[in-house]
């Protein structure tokens, strides 16, 4: 029974069975411990400047050492091994995890050092080690992979600016992403290895890991056709991928979500080799048969694999003939159907735009025929091969109808009728899950769309234009409308045999809350909010959702102590105090709430990685100042921590019964913490004394700023630098280039500039170096107006120290006159950006 629990993914394993008492106490930490590590990176991006280096520098490293001594303390205190990737002690590796990679940040900031960010991931994760191989949890283990790839990627890339552009338009070298696709193998490899020690019960690991590999080898194969090459040298060894993985999850070590993840990237393999040999019409037919084909068998397969898996069928699942349904079909079949069903249904309207000339025809009448013919065949055709067409038909037309519905000049009422009578009407004469979320959300997006006030729903964009309290008003009128209708139909899909009815409805009404609070602007109560205007009331009411929705289930949860029904929605009431104005937040922890009170671990997942999300598109809105979200963050995050130690000691939960003795073994956990922290100070501080050795003892150079676009001058709360030194020498090795032609041997990564001083003391250009000069060498000897300055070659640029200044939020206008920087210089070449000077050599 474990095991089919394990491959299924259904919605009734052991994690969802916790009561609300322990759900409570693990949500409030984890959450605590999240926005805490998120009001850390906005403080340090803040750049406050009336803060000294050492106390940003100290400071930073005390609360880096007292977040870890706490998670020694806590593996001591209490017995976590029947939840360690929850416990206190977990939670606490975790915040320390971030606050070494923001301390290594605050470094770069504080010396301006311009290290190659590929550098500071790389350190980041080889600092972790110790922690990740004495904690074994699942985030410490995660966030190691995730570094890992980021390191390698912009180290690859050599520019880490446009490195995800050039990826995902295919302008990159396949070699990339195929280095990358074999870096995850070998992290899936590893953890499939340490599976246990993890405790990785939702297998989150081996599939994040697979979906990345299967992705980088599918951007790879992209990469090849874009660049006029033959995809298959790639898509034959990426099938051959497919195929072993596929092997392996369903003997070794069965996962069908894994397998039916495999099979994704066998069709995708398939339909882009395909889709780039596409030469004229008729081919375009013959592909979209090619591709439902795949779909359809791959989807077949998946079904009678399910089948035998429930029955626990000793034969081959390809002896069963029974029809695949998608009554009771588990998540992987869904997203499969779902991948492959709205990529065959662009093709056929690519096909139609082609073969008919649709300025003739109004494009929601063929869409409202298309749709009328796959619902006439769904019915008519029971086998499976029809029905799956019928559904892809009918998404093609639903597509059809209702974007030329939004694009039309109707009026709003006829346009609103139009989509929900179309929309209701196609919802109900097809019982198709996937077809049923399609329609969903196409019709009720339409329908935020047409219903949008002025003259373009595009204005939700615009949110410091004129007007902009009506556009926030409306923004937040959608997230709550979609977020309270959501829980109502997720309340209506509880009820027994109505799930498939109502959920694909209530998946899309859940998606499209959290895409309209994703988009909607988040002013903090430090932004001046009025409270009691209509954009207030709204403000406040998506805020509230989860404390009235929590208040309600416990209350209808019969057996729950007074002070949990009481003090649970208080405590959470007083946070969505900190978060009232950032919507993601709130819609986050209602499906969170929701996806625990019925058991669906999709919606736990969804909600999880939708407050992740969330959280990282905060902190790059502009409405509310970076020091403003820190200390509302962090005053949140405080009071989630009190409340947690409210409902561990009130509650008494019965996995905190302290420990009188332990044994030798239990002590590596804490001293792998321990040791972990040492290497982490003694690394950043032996960083910082050389730094500040430099910067007391080095010698003083100013050089002239290179002209800068001024569309691009200062990109949020840094400046983009070059020098005109470094264009100079970026030129010369051009020039060395083309005149070898063939036999040009690329430049080297770094080398040495003598820089001279001229009468004003700005420093020009006298010679390159490819290496430091030793004793006795012609022109070892510098002049007294002389220095050597250490230069490295990426991503095709020459780089002087940095690429970039950073400086104190909002302070951007007072660094668009500079004209020169001022560093200082060591012994060794390694220079540090020290400050701006305008076009007087004054310091800015």
């Amino acid at each position: 029974m474990n095991r089919t629990m394990q491959v299924e993914g259904t919605k009734n394993s052991r994690p969802l069975q916790i009561g609300w008492r322990d759900f409570l106490r693990k949500t409030a930490l984890s959450l605590a411990c999240l926005l805490l590590a998120s009001a850390g990176v906005c403080w340090v991006a803040a750049n406050w400047q009336d803060a000294t280096r050492l106390q940003k520098l100290a400071g930073t490293q005390a609360l880096l050492a007292v977040s870890v001594l706490l998670a020694a303390w806590a593996c001591l205190r209490w017995r976590n091994s029947d939840d360690r990737n929850f416990s206190l002690a977990a939670n606490l590796a975790g915040l320390a995890a971030i606050a070494t990679g923001t301390l290594l940040a605050l470094v770069g900031q504080i010396y301006q050092t311009g290290a190659d960010a590929w550098q500071l991931f790389l350190l980041w994760a080889v600092l972790l080690l110790p922690w990740l191989l004495t904690m074994r949890t699942v985030f410490l283990a995660l966030l190691f992979a995730v570094l890992l790839n980021v390191a390698l990627g912009l180290y690859l890339s050599q520019d880490g600016g446009s490195m995800l552009w050039r990826w995902l338009t295919g302008l990159t070298d396949s070699y990339s992403s195929l280095v990358l696709a074999a870096l995850n193998l070998a992290l899936l490899l590893g953890w499939e290895l340490a599976q246990r020690q993890l405790d990785d019960r939702w297998r989150i690991g081996p599939r994040a890991l697979a979906a990345a590999s299967i992705g980088w080898w599918l951007l790879a194969t992209m990469a090849v056709e874009i660049d006029q090459g033959s995809a298959l040298v790639v898509a034959v060894p990426g099938l051959a991928l497919m195929a072993g993985l596929y092997a392996i999850y369903t003997r070794l070590r069965p996962d069908l979500a894994l397998v039916s993840l495999s099979l994704a990237g066998a069709f995708m393999l398939v339909a882009i080799s395909l889709l780039f040999r596409i030469k004229g019409e008729g081919s375009l037919f013959l592909v979209i048969l090619a591709l439902l084909a795949v779909a359809i068998t791959g989807i077949h397969h998946l079904a009678a694999l399910v089948r035998a898996r429930r029955q626990g069928a000793e034969t081959t699942p390809a002896s069963s003939h029974e029809p695949a349904s998608d009554a009771h079909d588990p998540w992987f079949i869904v997203m499969f159907r779902m991948v492959a069903g709205s990529l065959i249904a662009v093709l056929i309207i690519v096909l139609l735009a082609q073969v008919l000339d649709l300025s003739d025809v109004p494009i929601w009448q063929l869409g409202l025929g298309l749709s009328a013919l796959g619902m006439l065949f769904y019915h008519l055709r029971n086998s499976v091969v029809m029905r799956e067409m019928s559904v892809i038909v009918t998404l093609s037309g639903v597509i059809m109808f209702a974007g030329d519905v939004c694009m039309s000049e109707l009026s709003m009422r006829v346009a609103v009728f139009a989509l929900l009578a179309f929309g209701i009407a196609v919802y109900l004469a097809v019982p198709n899950v996937v077809l049923r979320f399609f329609t969903s959300f196409i019709v009720l997006g339409g329908l935020s769309i047409v219903t949008w006030p002025g003259e373009s729903w595009g204005r939700l964009l615009d949110t410091f234009g004129a007007g902009r309290d009506l556009y926030l008003f409306d923004a937040y009128l959608r997230v709550w409308l979609f977020a309270v209708f959501a829980v109502l139909a997720l309340v209506a899909a509880d009820g027994r045999g109505h799930e498939r009815r109502w959920a694909p409805l209530a998946w899309a009404l859940v998606i499209l809350a959290q895409c309209a609070a994703w988009l909607a602007p988040a002013p903090t109560l430090l932004g001046g909010v009025p409270l009691l205007s209509s954009l207030g009331l709204v403000w406040l009411a998506c805020a509230v959702l989860p404390v009235l929705a929590l208040a309600a289930l416990l209350w209808s949860r019969p057996g729950l102590p007074p002070a949990l029904r009481l003090g649970a929605p208080l405590a959470l009431a007083v946070a969505s105090v900190g978060w009232a104005g950032a919507p993601g937040i709130s819609l986050a922890l209602l499906w969170l709430l929701f996806g625990h009170a019925l058991r669906r671990r999709g919606l736990l997942v969804f909600g999880v990685l939708a407050l992740l999300a969330y959280l990282g598109r905060f902190y790059y809105l502009l409405d509310s100042a970076l020091l403003h979200k820190s200390l509302l963050l962090g005053l949140t995050g405080g009071w989630l921590l009190l409340s947690w130690l409210l409902l561990r000691h009130r509650l008494a939960p019965v996995d905190a019964a302290p420990v009188a003795a332990r044994a030798p073994a239990r002590l590596v956990a804490p001293a792998g913490l321990l040791a972990g922290l040492f290497i982490v100070l003694i690394v950043v501080n032996a960083s910082i004394y050389q730094r500040e050795g430099i910067l007391a003892h080095g010698k003083r150079v100013v050089l002239q700023l290179a002209p800068v676009d001024p569309r691009s001058l200062l990109q949020g709360d840094y400046m983009a630098l070059d020098f005109d030194v470094a264009q100079t020498v970026s030129r010369q090795l051009s020039a060395t280039q083309a005149r070898q032609g063939g036999d040009a041997q690329r430049p080297r990564r770094h080398g040495y500039l003598r820089l001279r001083a001229r009468a004003d003391g700005v420093y020009e250009l006298a010679q390159v170096l490819d290496r430091w000069p030793a004793q006795g060498d012609p022109g070892s000897e510098l002049a007294q107006n002389e220095v050597l300055l250490e230069y490295r070659f990426t991503g095709g640029r020459v780089r002087i120290v940095t690429n970039a200044w950073f400086f104190p939020e909002g302070e951007g206008h007072r660094y668009a006159q500079a004209r020169y920087g001022e560093f200082r210089v060591g012994e060794r070449g390694i220079g540090l950006l020290t400050g701006m000077l305008d076009d007087q050599l004054q310091a800015l």
